[in-house]
């Protein structure tokens, strides 16, 4: 599977450091392995539950998961905390309300490793 993605890498002050993945040809397949190896089981839960959870709130989202996974509450939200720090995850106002959901980095990652 080849996936064009025309992100350029930049900085705060909009430096660019390079040219776009799609430039770079980069292989979703050579992607996926990375990708694996740098987020655990409990983050890829929390991506896989957010890609189907669209106007819930992100405590919500993290208690139904401890509670059908076993998992504590602690860890998974330490591990949301990674997730919106790598810009995977946002908590944004949807009706009047917070909820939570992927961001486009957070899609094209899960993408490339489920899809």
């Amino acid at each position: 599977m080849r996936i064009l993605l025309s992100v350029t890498i930049q900085n705060i002050k909009g430096v660019d450091y390079g040219p776009p993945i799609s430039v770079l040809g980069v292989d979703a397949h050579e992607l996926k392995p990375l990708l694996l190896r740098s987020l655990n089981k409990n983050q890829l839960l929390i991506l896989r539950e957010l890609a189907f959870n669209f106007d819930r709130s992100l405590t919500s989202v993290l208690i139904e998961i401890s509670e059908t996974k076993n998992v504590p509450l602690s860890t998974l939200k330490l591990n949301a905390k990674v997730l919106r720090n790598l810009g995977l995850i946002y908590v944004g106002e949807l009706n009047g309300r917070r909820s939570a959901r992927l961001s486009k980095l957070g899609r094209i990652v899960l993408e490339i490793i489920d899809g």
